[in-house]
């Protein structure tokens, strides 16, 4: 293992979503495979961390949508959403589920944004 630890940074997935609803619906196919990945492979860290891994920190890529170099605005990697014509800010369901996971430092079930 490293000296002084693992940090994890810029961990997360990006999702094609058709529009605002899509992204922001608990049910929709892109928020389920989001939460259902950072659901995933945090309960692998945690996991880790319980078989003696030296986990120090971890951060989810990214805090909201943001432009890729080389992708542009799409697709989406932000656990909030940015209506880039309005500049609107709202957390999607998976963002949702980690503020609790931050909050609580537990993982929450994936029925939790439902």
């Amino acid at each position: 293992a490293p000296e002084g630890g693992i940090i994890i940074t810029e961990n997360g997935c990006a999702m094609k979503e058709k529009n605002r609803e899509e992204a922001l619906d608990p049910n929709s196919s892109p928020a389920l495979a989001k939460l259902k990945f950072f659901h995933g492979y945090i309960s692998e860290v945690h996991q880790a961390i319980s078989e003696g891994a030296n986990v120090k920190g971890y951060y989810a890529w990214s805090f909201m949508d943001n432009f890729e170099w080389s992708l542009g605005y799409h697709p989406r990697f932000g656990l909030v959403h940015v209506d880039y014509k309005s500049q609107e800010r709202t957390v999607r369901p998976v963002g949702k589920w980690y503020s609790k996971l931050s909050k609580e430092n537990e993982i929450p079930p994936l029925s939790f944004v439902k």
